[in-house]
């Protein structure tokens, strides 16, 4: 998921994890798993995904170690 620059600080992102959350529930998943770029993890955490774990560079086109998070859904 990603949100233009110049769209950051008005709530898009908040509004794409949450439909994000209601179409997962519809579809029957009791959880979705987000392998994140760093920077982007405590957006991830301030919108309900939980940190259990982190997926290691995938070289040579990702060269650093990614968060991996989880959303329940239950």
């Amino acid at each position: 998921m990603f949100v233009a620059d110049e769209a950051r600080g008005r709530g898009v992102g908040r509004r794409l994890a949450a439909h994000m959350k209601e179409r997962a529930r519809a579809a029957g998943l009791d959880a979705v798993r987000v392998v994140s770029h760093p920077p982007s993890e405590g957006f991830y955490r301030s919108v309900g995904a939980v940190r259990v774990g982190t997926v290691p560079a995938a070289l040579p086109k990702i060269t650093w170690e990614r968060p991996e998070l989880v959303f329940a859904l239950g």
